[in-house]
């Protein structure tokens, strides 16, 4: 899992796959959810991102920790991410 955040325009882009995006869909107001060729997750976008977390959670996902993130933290990402984009079924199967 690989994190950008850009804070001059509040965006948040999670990388699950880099790869081509065929797709994406927008399945709640702000998150845009990018699919491969194949129909599987490759990137999520969420736009105004630091007024969808909590202090806590901001400080570990707005700050870009790239693919250095620690086992702990990066399941810690998954469970936010899954409540705050309400799709709970790609986070757990991203490849890192």
């Amino acid at each position: 899992m690989k994190i950008e955040y850009s804070a001059d325009v509040d965006v948040l882009y999670v990388y699950l796959q880099e790869v081509e995006v065929a797709r994406s869909e927008d399945p709640a107001d702000g998150i845009v959810v990018d699919f491969d060729q194949n129909g599987t997750v490759v990137g999520i976008e969420i736009l105004d991102a630091s007024h969808r977390f909590d202090a806590a959670a901001a400080t570990l996902i707005l700050a870009d920790s790239g693919p250095n993130y620690t086992k702990s933290e990066s399941d810690e990402i998954r469970a936010i991410l899954s409540t705050h984009t309400h799709i709970a079924s790609f986070i757990e199967d991203d490849v890192d």
